[in-house]
């Protein structure tokens, strides 16, 4: 019994590796074909962010490795 269980978990960590390496190489070939992937969304103000005076600014900088912020009423909200 101990060594099916033994056995199990090396086929179990061996999967797991197969399909992230999988994964990887998945993201490279949509990358090579030049697939536009998303990377972030956002929304305009609504009517009623609006008239409350809010105001929203999306900030991405490629220099700082396509760093992203997302800044609400001047203050940094979101850092992606």
């Amino acid at each position: 019994m101990g060594q099916q269980t033994d056995s199990y978990e090396g086929l179990k960590v061996k999967f797991i590796e197969a399909v992230k390496e999988q994964k990887e190489l998945y993201n490279k070939v949509l990358e090579s074909k030049g697939n536009t992937r998303v990377f972030c969304r956002c929304r305009p103000l609504n009517g009623e962010e609006i008239a409350a005076g809010a105001s929203m600014v999306v900030d991405f900088e490629s220099a700082k490795d396509g760093e992203l912020t997302v800044k609400s009423n001047g203050a940094p909200k979101l850092q992606v």
